[in-house]
């Protein structure tokens, strides 16, 4: 197979605009293969736990009845897929779970019968069938007894009295079905499954329809950016905040080629590293700034059959070699953003894959670039302006940047619901991949406290522990050092802030743009941790832990902001085998610490933790009158912070590869990972 070219406008499966969703009844003698066939093709509903606690086998029975053995095995089969969670554990309360598609078929009910109602009216209105079996039925459950003929059927049925109540054999709501990427389409299952005679039953009800753009609150919007600009315009932090270049690349370069040499006199080897980027996908500038070496290629598809899935297992996707798009049915490997006016929509997954990679400069300053590769998830819609793909196929696309090796990944979504797929999912890769998360932010008015307006999966994010090793969520500061104002805060969930105002990207014509947002700094924070992880760090809570223990802290001004109550330092985050003191002028210092003593002895109160145990010092912080010392240290592999009185009149220096340096005069000290 040719190498996909990644340019052009967007190849499609089936015109966007024609139907994809059909509206759908059960009928009583739907075989059980075709009612599971669209369980598992089906997108599932998802229904909220607000009171108490219920297992999914309680859910699945209250939403969808009495359903045949065989149809509810694997409906409950389906359910633990799609929650990541045993049916008979209990869930909730506040918590969001999904529901297989099912269609329920409820029996013998009860109807109110309005003017003008006749028998057939009432089963067409609450059944969708009103042949003359299902009059036949009717009249045994309303007389107790079979007819002996159609004319006593007619005659029992001439007249129904208005006010009065009758019993319906069987009872339907139209369902819509919707098919999942890869899922059969609704007339092709019954024509497959269903026999002629109930096909032409289920056909009464099965119409096309367009699913209507509405406010669904358990869909994933992207968190877009608040405001762009051309280079050199002004953006919504005005220009005193705005950063352009948020990260000195030469220091980070040369920092990086020294841990590298370093790594490989003992025997180390520096990895490739694929970053996933779930976004709106990826443009081609005309200048090649993602070019071929930049994406991390699927060679089983390269080398395979043009509009075939060659991958060994089959993912479900056609020709995916730089990525995947779930909107397409089945997959395919069209990464190319979709049309839309809205430009800084569009474009907002090329602009977050050029931060990812090092930001638009990278090939001026770092040659050849880093060793970073972008694996691209187009998960925008093409049916509505700027949607996503349902929150359904995040599972979907999490198992893709799985299999393609996707040590972090890079997103900029968000729901108010605590979807538990989702966490169980994000959860279910903490040993393998580190989610960077943007905390959100509002483009009309001031950033929110997710604690108490919540947005997932940035809650995931946070405090070190409680199952939160593989999830970081970033939010944005300015040149100031100060939180945006638009950027989402919170002292317990969000991990650090990163730049994330005027950051110049790289837009999906070639330009350089100015972007403000949490995204641009998530992508930041992914590209910091796709370096460590070249390096080798492999663990996705140790790539998360040394870039917390490496922030620069504002004990004051970001105290509420971030749990860490930091910036991102990318230097003192990839400097993994070397000491890092920074003074109070803001100058580095690398190097080797050998007696790390001096800073022991000036805790005053409290018992320290093993030196071993220390990876971060902070001297010299002012409250009021008095002077602490901060510790951060690591336990069963997360930090825990430790405050104490400082030792006052102490003349203790700091030795660093000979330097000497006072204590007095030092803001922070990160000692190296290895």
């Amino acid at each position: 197979m040719l190498a996909l070219t990644i340019s052009g406008s967007p190849s499609r499966a089936e015109d966007p605009n024609s139907p994809r969703a059909w509206t759908v009844r059960a009928v009583d003698g739907m075989p059980d293969e075709l009612r599971i066939q669209l369980a598992k093709d089906g997108r599932p509903s998802y229904e909220t736990v607000e009171n108490g606690t219920q297992t999914l086998n309680a859910i699945i029975a209250e939403i969808c009845g009495d359903q045949p053995a065989k149809v509810k095995a694997e409906l409950v089969t389906e359910a633990e897929a799609l929650n990541k969670q045993p049916a008979d554990v209990p869930v909730g309360p506040d918590v969001t779970v999904a529901v297989p598609f099912c269609m329920r078929l409820d029996r013998n009910i009860l109807v109110d019968v309005k003017e003008n109602d006749t028998v057939e009216s009432l089963l067409k209105e609450h059944y969708g069938v009103y042949g003359n079996l299902t009059k036949a039925k009717t009249y045994a459950v309303n007389e107790g007894r079979e007819a002996d003929n159609s004319a006593e059927i007619e005659e029992a049925f001439k007249s129904i009295r208005t006010g009065r109540k009758v019993l319906l054999p069987f009872g339907a709501k139209i369902e819509i079905f919707e098919p999942k990427a890869g899922g059969i389409a609704l007339p092709d299952a019954v024509k497959q499954l269903a026999g002629p005679g109930l096909a032409a039953a289920i056909n009464n009800s099965v119409k096309p329809v367009t699913v209507p753009q509405t406010s669904d609150p358990t869909q994933l919007a992207l968190i877009e950016s608040v405001e762009i600009a051309s280079a050199g315009g002004d953006t919504p932090c005005s220009s005193s905040e705005d950063i352009n270049v948020p990260i000195d690349l030469a220091a980070l370069r040369d920092e990086f080629k020294w841990e590298r040499d370093q790594l490989a006199k003992n025997d180390g080897d520096m990895k490739t590293v694929t970053i996933g980027v779930i976004d709106t996908g990826l443009a081609a500038p005309d200048d090649g700034f993602f070019v071929p070496t930049s994406l991390a290629r699927n060679s089983q598809e390269m080398n395979g059959q043009m509009g075939a899935d060659d991958d060994i297992p089959p993912n479900g996707a056609i020709d995916d070699i730089f990525g995947v798009n779930l909107n397409m049915n089945p997959a395919t490997g069209n990464v190319i953003p979709y049309q839309n006016p809205d430009l800084s929509w569009k474009f907002h997954g090329t602009r977050m894959a050029s931060l990812v990679l090092g930001g638009p400069k990278v090939d001026v300053i770092w040659a050849p670039r880093p060793p970073l590769r972008i694996k691209v998830v187009n998960f925008a819609s093409s049916k509505m302006d700027g949607g996503m793909v349902p929150t359904s196929e995040l599972d979907r696309a999490l198992g893709f940047l799985g299999a393609s090796g996707a040590v972090v990944v890079n997103m900029s979504l968000a729901t108010r619901l605590n979807i538990i797929g989702i966490t169980n999912s994000i959860r279910s890769f903490s040993n393998n991949t580190l989610f960077v998360v943007a905390a959100g932010n509002s483009r009309l008015g001031p950033g929110e406290d997710i604690g108490l307006n919540a947005a997932y999966p940035a809650l995931l994010g946070g405090f070190s522990g409680q199952n939160r090793e593989n999830v970081i969520t970033v939010g944005a500061h300015g040149r100031s050092g100060k939180r945006a104002t638009f950027s989402n805060y919170s002292s317990q969930f969000v991990d650090l802030l990163a730049p994330g105002c005027g950051v110049e990207t790289r837009d999906g014509t070639g330009s350089t743009v100015l972007d403000s947002g949490t995204s641009p700094a998530a992508a930041l924070v992914s590209f910091t941790g796709g370096l460590i992880a070249a390096l080798d760090i492999a663990h996705p809570k140790d790539i998360k832990n040394r870039i917390l223990v490496s922030v620069d802290v504002d004990h004051t001004e970001l105290a509420e902001d971030a749990w860490s109550r930091g910036r991102l330092n990318a230097l003192k985050a990839i400097s993994l085998r070397r000491d890092v003191i920074e003074l109070s002028n803001g100058q580095l210092k690398l190097g080797g610490i050998a007696d790390r003593s001096p800073l022991m002895s000036l805790c005053a109160d409290r018992t320290l933790p093993s030196p071993s145990k220390i990876y971060k010092v902070m001297p010299n912080i002012k409250v009021g009158n008095d002077a602490f010392i901060e510790y951060w240290s690591m336990n069963n592999d997360y930090i825990h912070k430790m405050r104490c009185k400082q030792v006052q009149g102490s003349n203790a220096r700091i030795v660093l590869d000979g330097a000497s340096f006072a204590v007095g005069d030092i803001r922070d000290v990160v000692f190296r990972w290895r």
